[in-house]
C-alpha cells in the first residue's frame, strides 16, 4: 500500500453568474481547478443567499477528499456554519482513514476570510413536495415509486456526479423516466481533476473490480447541491435512496465507532437535516424512502412488482454489468434466485472462476460478517442455488460454499430470509408512510 500524506492547505472560493456557480480551489502546489455546478434555471437573489452555507459542506467535500490538514475559505461564512458542519467532516475523515487503514486524524484547522455572513433561510408551506436526488439506481428508483404511491409531488434530480459511470446512468434516468411516466431535471457537476485529486490522495481506490471511483463523501455535497432547487420549487423534503444496511452499518476502528457509509448512515442524515434546518431552511426535511428496507427487499420488490422498471436500473460501479464488482454479484444472485437470469447481460459471470473477489470475501469471511445485511443476502441467494441443484461446473466457489458452508446454515435459511426481507423503523422515515 502506498504512503498517503494529506494535503498541507487547501483553499476554496465561491462564485456564481446566471445558472453557474463555481467552486475555484487550490491544494498547496499540486491542484487548481474548479469545482462547477450548472443548474436548470437561474439563480435569483434568493437563491444566492443559500450559496454561503452550501459552500461550507463543498469545502467539507474537497478537504476530506484531499485529508487536508488546513482549510481556508474564502467567502461569506460564519463561525457558526463550521461549527455545524465538523460533525459530517468528522465522518468523512474517519471513514476515509479506515478505507486505506491511516492513522486516525484531526480535523483541519479552518480558516475564515469573511467569517460574518448571516444566512437567510427560505421556509415552505411544509406540504409534501418532495426533490428527490435519482441517479437511476435501484433505491432512488423505488424511492420515486413510494413516493408517488404516499400522495407525494416528486421532482427528480440527476446530478452527473459519479465518474466512470454517469453515461449508464444518464441513459437509465432518460429510460426510466419513459417507463414511469414522469419529467426529471439535471443538474451539471463538473469537476475535472476529481479523478487525479483523489488518486493521489487514496490508495484503495480506482482498483479494479474491488475499488470504485464513486466520490468520498459524494451524498454530502449533492444533498446541499439539492438545496437551489428545493428553494425555487418549494420543496420541503429531500429525499435520497439510503437503504437499510448503508443506515445501520458501523464499525470499530482505533477504538472509535465508525459509520461504514458516512453520510448514508442515521447519524449521518440527521447531522445534514440539521445543518440544512439551521442555516439553508428551517423546515427542510431529510427523508430517505427506502432507508427501513434491505437491499433484497428493494430488489425482490422492483422484481416482482415492477417488472417493466427492473431492466433498466444502473447498479454496476464501473457503467456496464461487469459481472465482477459487489454490486454486480449481488444483483445477479437475485435475479437469478427469482428465476430471471438473462434479464441483464452481464459481461462475466461472478460465480465463476475468480471474477468477483467480493464473493470470495463473502465466502472466506462468512462466519465473521453473519448477520450483515449484504452477508446474508449473498449467503442466503447461494443457499437456495444449492437447494435448487443449480450449482454449474465452472462455479467451483459455489461448489466450495456447497460443502463447507451450506451444512452450517442450511437450518437457518429461512430465517435469512425473513431478515433481508424485513421493513425497519427509521427515526426519518414518516410512521405512516406505507411501503406496500
Amino acid at each position: 500500500m502506498q504512503e498517503i500524506e494529506g494535503a498541507g492547505i487547501l483553499r476554496v472560493g465561491l462564485q456564481s453568474a446566471g445558472t453557474k456557480v463555481y467552486f475555484p480551489y487550490h491544494i498547496d502546489d499540486q491542484f487548481s481547478g474548479v469545482l462547477s455546478v450548472s443548474y436548470p434555471f437561474s439563480l435569483d437573489e434568493r437563491a444566492l443567499r443559500l450559496l454561503p452555507p452550501i459552500g461550507v459542506g463543498v469545502a467539507a467535500f474537497l478537504a476530506q477528499l484531499c485529508l487536508a490538514r488546513r482549510l481556508v475559505l474564502e467567502f461569506p461564512s460564519s463561525p457558526e456554519m463550521v461549527e455545524g458542519i465538523l460533525p459530517v467532516m468528522e465522518m468523512l475523515y474517519d471513514i476515509r482513514c479506515w478505507r486505506d487503514q491511516l492513522e486516525l486524524m484531526p480535523l483541519p484547522e479552518i480558516s475564515l476570510i469573511e467569517p460574518n455572513h448571516n444566512p437567510i433561510p427560505f421556509v415552505t408551506d411544509s406540504s409534501k413536495i418532495a426533490c428527490l436526488i435519482w441517479s437511476g439506481g435501484k433505491d432512488s428508483t423505488l424511492s420515486h415509486i413510494l413516493l408517488t404511491k404516499n400522495g407525494f409531488q416528486v421532482l427528480p434530480v440527476h446530478f452527473s456526479v459519479n465518474a466512470r459511470a454517469e453515461q449508464a446512468e444518464m441513459r437509465a434516468v432518460a429510460h426510466l423516466a419513459q417507463v414511469l411516466g414522469i419529467t426529471y431535471q439535471t443538474v451539471e457537476f463538473d469537476f475535472p481533476q476529481y479523478l487525479d485529486i483523489a488518486r493521489r490522495y487514496a490508495g484503495l481506490w480506482d482498483i479494479f473490480p474491488d475499488y470504485n471511483v464513486v466520490p468520498f463523501g459524494r451524498d454530502l455535497v449533492l444533498t446541499l447541491l439539492a438545496m437551489p432547487l428545493a428553494q425555487h420549487y418549494g420543496v420541503t423534503y429531500l429525499c435520497m435512496g439510503h437503504e437499510h444496511g448503508s443506515r445501520t452499518s458501523y464499525l470499530d476502528y482505533q477504538g472509535k465507532r465508525i459509520a461504514r457509509d458516512d453520510v448514508e448512515s442515521i447519524k449521518g442524515g440527521q447531522l445534514i437535516e440539521a445543518y440544512m434546518q439551521k442555516f439553508i431552511s428551517p423546515t427542510a426535511r431529510f427523508f430517505p424512502p427506502v432507508a427501513g428496507l434491505p437491499e433484497f427487499r428493494i430488489l425482490h420488490e422492483l422484481h416482482t412488482k415492477y417488472p417493466t422498471v427492473a431492466p433498466h436500473i444502473s447498479f454496476c460501479f464501473w457503467g456496464a454489468p461487469c459481472g465482477r464488482c459487489s454490486k454486480c454479484l449481488r444483483h445477479y444472485l437475485v435475479q437469478r434466485v427469482l428465476g430471471i437470469e438473462g434479464l441483464v447481460h452481464f459481461q462475466a459471470n461472478p460465480l465463476e472462476g475468480d471474477n468477483c473477489p467480493d464473493l470470495l470475501h463473502c465466502i472466506d469471511n462468512w462466519q465473521q460478517d453473519e448477520g450483515r445485511s449484504y452477508t446474508d443476502m449473498v449467503l442466503y441467494c447461494l443457499a437456495k442455488l444449492v437447494e435448487r441443484g443449480d450449482v454449474r461446473p465452472t462455479e467451483y466457489l459455489l461448489r466450495r460454499f456447497e460443502d463447507e458452508i451450506y451444512p452450517h446454515i442450511a437450518d437457518s435459511v429461512g430465517q435469512m430470509y425473513d431478515r433481508i426481507m424485513k421493513v425497519h423503523t427509521d427515526p426519518q422515515v414518516p410512521p405512516d408512510f406505507q411501503i406496500n
